[in-house]
């Protein structure tokens, strides 16, 4: 995928607050290329930055998919990035389905949180959480299924690709403890509010401090038919 197949939610964070941008000066995921994307939170102001995948069928997706990037953050709290899908509109206050590494913890969890990119991933919001926690600086190739059913139902289940043995273009995903399959009843009882059937797809970032840093690389999209 190039910079040109994703477009940055209006609401985003202006780059006085956060910059943001491609950079070969990081090292990057086993397998990856000569560049990755990231984020440096220049001053205070909590807020997201939130990049979609414009294609078509894909902004927005009629039903769920399966998401997949490699990430990492280069500080301990108050910052974080995430892979997001079914997100309500093409703004970075609308809700969805958001993955990624608690905000409030060093090491940190991977949860799954429903909700708008400009509020982040604070733990206590945390619909489902990993068992493990992951260190700073160590790059995390996860992928997202989003499954809806006939029912209304909506099945989340997360992945992981082990960068120390794989690359991160030929994965051998293996599902996250804690998080292999998590039903977001269409009545709304598991997760207390109704589940997220389509909408966008992408990546983003959550800033809470200055000096706060994060990457990703080898962004992926495939839509449930």
């Amino acid at each position: 995928m190039a910079q040109s197949d994703f477009t940055e939610f209006p609401g985003s964070l202006a780059t006085a607050l956060v910059d943001r941008g491609v950079s070969n000066g990081f090292t990057v995921p086993n397998g990856g290329g000569s560049w990755v994307y990231g984020w440096h939170t220049l001053q205070s102001g909590n807020g997201g930055v939130g990049l979609y995948y414009n294609n078509v069928d894909f902004a927005p997706t009629v039903r769920g998919g399966s998401f997949r990037v490699a990430m990492k953050r280069l500080a301990g709290t108050n910052c974080t990035p995430m892979l997001f899908g079914c997100l309500a509109g093409a703004d970075v206050g609308h809700v969805g389905y958001l993955l990624g590494l608690a905000q409030d913890e060093s090491p940190a969890r991977l949860i799954i949180v429903k909700g708008a990119p400009s509020s982040g991933l604070p733990l206590a919001q945390a619909i489902v959480q990993s068992t493990g926690a992951y260190q700073v600086d160590q790059w995390l190739h996860v992928r997202l299924d989003i499954i809806v059913q006939p029912s209304g139902d909506v099945n989340l289940q997360v992945f992981q690709n082990d960068l120390d043995t794989n690359q991160v273009d030929s994965p051998v995903w293996t599902a996250v403890p804690g998080l292999e399959n998590f039903v977001d009843d269409s009545l709304g009882i598991n997760s207390g509010s109704a589940p997220y059937l389509s909408g966008y797809c992408g990546f983003g970032y959550y800033s809470g401090g200055v000096g706060r840093y994060a990457f990703v690389d080898h962004y992926e999209a495939f839509r449930q038919n």
